[in-house]
């Protein structure tokens, strides 16, 4: 803080101090933050642990408002976001989770060791019930 010297209508002295704020603590606050919402925010995704195979595109999921996110577990479990649904039944949850929102972002997930025919299957039964946007997740190379 710098302290400036005034004179007073008496003839004295009088400092005052110039209060600045300091940015560079902020700064340094909001990094750190960053830093652990990065690390953390996958982690959230989805709870479910597969093994995704890896891919070279970089669509940044992030921008989606809110996920759904329908799993294949490597031993043939299907999850829609953290619960667990059988295939006859996907639609209807899907539709009680977000309603006739046909064009809903559906993110799709496989673990590595599941055939492509089952993850096929999905997106077949989807594009069937009118949901066309559908993203298959993969693991950056």
């Amino acid at each position: 803080m710098n302290l400036s010297s005034l004179r007073s209508r008496r003839g004295k002295l009088v400092h005052h101090e110039e209060r600045e704020i300091q940015v560079t603590p902020f700064i340094d606050v909001v990094l750190v933050l960053l830093i652990i919402f990065m690390i953390a925010t996958p982690a959230i995704l989805s709870g479910i642990v597969v093994d995704l195979p890896s891919g070279n595109n970089k669509t940044d999921a992030s921008a989606q408002e809110e996920f759904l996110t329908v799993t294949l577990s490597g031993e043939n479990q299907l999850y829609l976001n953290d619960d667990v649904v059988n295939t006859a039944n996907i639609i209807l949850s899907i539709r009680n989770k977000i309603g006739e929102n046909l064009d809903k972002t559906i993110f799709i997930r496989g673990d590595k060791i599941v055939k492509y025919g089952d993850i096929m299957n999905i997106i077949d039964i989807l594009n069937r019930a009118g949901y066309k946007k559908t993203i298959l997740v993969t693991t950056l190379d």
